[in-house]
């Protein structure tokens, strides 16, 4: 079954500001993977998006609430997009621009290229036809190689930052939960996460917030806090639903340029010699 070229274009992924927040919930979900030690043995830690839609989690992820008073189960940790802003020339990894081109399709970069084997094919045979009488013959001297390329709109730059938050009962929670965001990097703050064959630069704050309320003595609930810091040096490129142009253009280069015989008819050329030149004045 032979796929068409639109269905290969719709394949490609576009990279959104949604693109880049699951790449940074996949890395603290799946990368991370941070687990606590509980009464019923070493559990993963519940992972919420903190978003203004409270109802949905109430409805969907009942299992991080009390089933009386709905209050959220520790340990939990919440991820939170911050801010969004569009990232400085001097800190981006190219800090240019690059006009699309002057057509309906648009584009900017080129991604990818891969050779048209029937288009190309079909040159072969016609240059083994007019040189050795036959098609598909060996060795045939021709280097008319028809080319697809896939392009797509320059990348737009913006830092988004993010903030993380665990939270515990218990002091040996909040430790074995703080130790994977601490070490992940090594003796470095930076990394990369990814998404949909997107990578996205990573910098992790090197201070962060750790607070609790184990010194009060009251009747309040013991909490034990943590908030880690990320700014991640996201792109897009494309505007989404929003999108008037396709986001990924396929071209072809130009093989072969011919330009049209110019005939004129014997009748016509005779009498056009036998008309006399008015114009002409001895």
């Amino acid at each position: 079954m032979q796929v068409s070229d639109d269905e290969k274009l719709a394949v490609l992924a576009s990279s959104t500001l949604e693109t880049v927040d699951f790449a940074f919930y996949n890395f603290v979900n799946e990368t991370l993977n941070v687990s606590v030690s509980t009464n019923e043995g070493f559990k993963k830690v519940p992972i919420i998006w903190i978003t203004a839609e409270r109802a949905f989690h109430i409805k969907n992820e009942k299992e991080i609430r009390e089933l009386d008073s709905q209050s959220l189960v520790y340990p939990l940790i919440s991820i939170e997009r911050t801010s969004t802003s569009k990232t400085k020339p001097s800190e981006r990894p190219l800090p240019g621009n690059k006009f699309p081109y002057n057509d309906y399709k648009k584009g900017s970069v080129t991604i990818a290229r891969q050779i048209n084997k029937n288009k190309t094919r079909n040159f072969k045979n016609a240059d083994s036809q007019r040189i050795f009488g036959q098609q598909t013959f060996r060795n045939v001297p021709s280097n008319k190689v028809v080319y697809q390329y896939i392009s797509i709109p320059f990348p737009v730059y913006a830092s988004m930052n993010y903030e993380v938050k665990i939270r515990s009962q218990y002091q040996q929670q909040i430790n074995e939960m703080m130790l994977p965001f601490i070490n992940y990097a090594g003796g470095w703050n930076y990394f990369t996460i990814q998404h949909e064959g997107f990578n996205y630069e990573t910098f992790m704050n090197y201070e962060n917030e750790y607070k609790s309320n184990s010194s009060n003595q009251s009747t309040e609930e013991k909490k034990y806090d943590a908030k880690f810091t990320f700014r991640v040096l996201g792109y897009t490129t494309s505007n989404g639903e929003n999108q008037q142009t396709p986001t990924n253009v396929l071209r072809e280069n130009a093989v072969v340029v011919r330009f049209p015989r110019e005939r004129v008819i014997l009748g016509e050329e005779n009498e056009l010699a036998s008309k006399p030149n008015k114009s002409f004045r001895p």
